[in-house]
């Protein structure tokens, strides 16, 4: 049966694809000169975006899986509004024109995961609207990266400048010259950039159990591989903290499906096997790649930390640690339960770390209710994996199970749950595979899927 279309023509189920890569390499245009401008105005076009593609699957199907995650981001969204209009009026805290802007963050996740869950895949639509632009949206990625890091200025990078925001600060000496790391690439900061490559390793390590060609198998492992390089030239040390997490849940799972005879008889034992062995040889190669800027720049290090400018760095930590506690205390004695509200006046003093900022923004309520979010994505992932149907489903439920630890962790160096394009591409992976899973069932074929990509 052919592919439904719109009314111009346009593959509807190309628009998921299309959004994915979009999201992957979505500007930041003039940051460098207009960064809170800037986002907004991206924001603001990516909302009617995701608007509009849920608009062209109107009427709307229903997913069982996607109905729990729903009530959870709607009960996040009320707790927003009710900490807001407590600071508001109950409180009378400094209520800045930034504060508003996170009334539009929790309904634009909620379209784009409805949006995401809209979707009944077919074994070719997986490779093609679902596998495909992640690869295409990884040699995009690298690319950028690749140029950021050349040394030399042109005319390209100076163009590219405009679009994203570029930032390098740290290189490696190498036999044939200095190459640039800590880069950011299509994102606003390194640190966004290593999650979201952490979020899309393990997606894209399940998708090698679609198929046992060649040259799939060969797309894959250097997707993988350019993934992991990309990861390095980060620099971040949340990034890597969370993709070692993964990396240890995806094995343990591995580990326990070679002992479980369901999942034997799926055909995905031997993926199991190569996979993290793939997975282990280039987290080697890397973790040495990264130990060789540290080396060179110990000496420099250790210089400044035993001058009167490594002793200010501590003072100013210590200065910031003491402010950020001092008002996670009085979040907890005045309003334990809802916060402050988005206090962005007072965003400063709490630090990086998700869970205090979001702890004294939207109080115990919020924080249990967003916990409550992620706790139920990973339940149902954890029981499509322990029941599953096809191999697609052991596969991209792992991938569910390793992609949503790594983040709580990275969530510990950074408040990237409010970074709405890692969010944005969180939410189409995961919608995405909560639509797969719920149309892929026992009439799949449990064998492995010959790719046309």
């Amino acid at each position: 049966m052919r592919t439904k279309k719109f009314f111009f023509k346009i593959n509807k189920k190309s628009l998921f694809g299309w959004f994915l890569v979009l999201t992957m390499i979505r500007p930041y245009p003039f940051a460098a000169y207009y960064p809170v401008l800037s986002g907004r105005i991206v924001d603001l076009v990516w909302f009617f975006l995701a608007g509009f593609f849920l608009f062209c699957y109107i009427p709307l199907k229903r997913n069982k899986m996607g109905a729990v995650l729903i009530f959870w981001m709607v009960a996040i969204m009320y707790s927003t509004i009710i900490s807001l209009y407590l600071a508001a009026v109950f409180f009378n805290n400094n209520v800045i024109i930034q504060d508003l802007f996170e009334l539009y963050r929790m309904p634009y996740y909620l379209l784009v995961l409805t949006f995401s869950m809209q979707f009944k895949w077919s074994r070719k639509d997986i490779l093609r609207y679902f596998v495909r632009p992640m690869i295409i949206g990884v040699g995009l990625m690298m690319l950028v990266s690749f140029l950021q890091m050349q040394r030399y200025s042109s005319m390209i990078k100076e163009i590219l400048g405009y679009v994203y925001y570029l930032k390098t600060t740290a290189f490696v000496i190498l036999p044939y010259g200095r190459f640039y790391m800590r880069n950011n690439g299509t994102f606003a900061n390194p640190n966004y950039f290593s999650v979201a490559l952490v979020i899309l390793i393990p997606f894209i390590a399940a998708s090698y159990s679609l198929s046992h060609s060649l040259r799939y198998c060969f797309i894959i492992a250097a997707c993988l591989f350019f993934a992991f390089f990309m990861l390095i030239t980060t620099g971040s040390r949340s990034g890597w903290a969370a993709m070692m997490m993964s990396f240890v849940i995806y094995v343990m799972l591995a580990i326990a499906e070679r002992f479980r005879k369901k999942i034997r008889t799926l055909k995905s034992r031997r993926h199991s096997t190569k996979l993290p062995m793939l997975l282990l040889s280039v987290s080697v190669i890397a973790m040495i790649f990264l130990v060789l800027p540290m080396v060179y720049r110990w000496e420099s290090t250790k210089t400044a930390f035993l001058t009167q400018a490594g002793l200010r760095t501590i003072d100013s930590f210590v200065i910031k640690t003491e402010e950020g506690l001092r008002f996670l205390s009085e979040a907890l004695e005045k309003s334990p339960l809802f916060g402050f509200g988005p206090a962005k006046a007072t965003d400063r003093y709490l630090g990086d770390n998700q869970y205090s900022k979001y702890f004294y923004r939207y109080g115990m309520v919020g924080l249990i209710v967003w916990f409550g979010f992620w706790v139920s994505l990973l339940w149902k992932a954890f029981i499509i994996w322990c029941h599953p149907k096809n191999s697609l489903q052991v596969a991209f439920s792992r991938a569910l199970l390793c992609v949503v630890p790594g983040f709580l962790l990275a969530c510990v160096g950074g408040d990237f749950f409010d970074a709405t394009q890692i969010m944005t591409l969180m939410l189409i992976l995961v919608g995405g595979t909560l639509s797969l899973i719920k149309n892929t069932g026992a009439d799949y074929r449990n064998n492995l899927i010959e790719p046309g990509i």
